[in-house]
């Protein structure tokens, strides 16, 4: 199949303005089936983050919402910020701030559990603090 002039133009001017802009001459596009499947693969995770809110688990509750947000996340930093194709240290790079992010939650969440145990809720009720003048 033919190229038209218009296609190869704008492929040319792609390429150009690319190379331009300080990332190399290489342009990768991807198929429209790849950004659908991942597309359609995102939206699965979200209604499996919905359902695990359904499902009981304790405290794992939270490391399954967890571990799904960060597969969501590394498929929009893989596909839509075309990091699959860009140099392997930004990969590292993000790797590493994924799992410092990963070591901050759970140093939060191992907080919550020393402090919980200690924790008494305020008294429901009709009390104020300040009570409205006239009353």
């Amino acid at each position: 199949m033919a190229l038209s002039t218009s296609t190869t133009a704008s492929v040319a001017a792609t390429t150009a303005a690319a190379s331009n802009s300080g990332h190399g001459s290489t342009v990768h596009i991807v198929p429209l089936r790849t950004l659908i499947g991942i597309f359609v693969a995102l939206v699965v995770l979200t209604i499996l983050t919905v359902a695990a809110t359904y499902v009981q688990l304790g405290a794992g509750n939270i490391w399954v919402a967890l571990l799904i947000a960060a597969a969501k996340g590394a498929l929009v930093a893989l596909y839509f910020m075309h990091l699959r194709w860009d140099s392997p240290f930004n990969a590292f790079a993000f790797i590493v701030a994924l799992l410092f992010v990963a070591l901050m939650m759970g140093i939060t969440i191992l907080d919550t559990r020393e402090y919980a145990p200690n924790y008494t809720p305020p008294a429901t009720g009709n009390s104020r603090v300040f009570p409205l003048t006239g009353e």
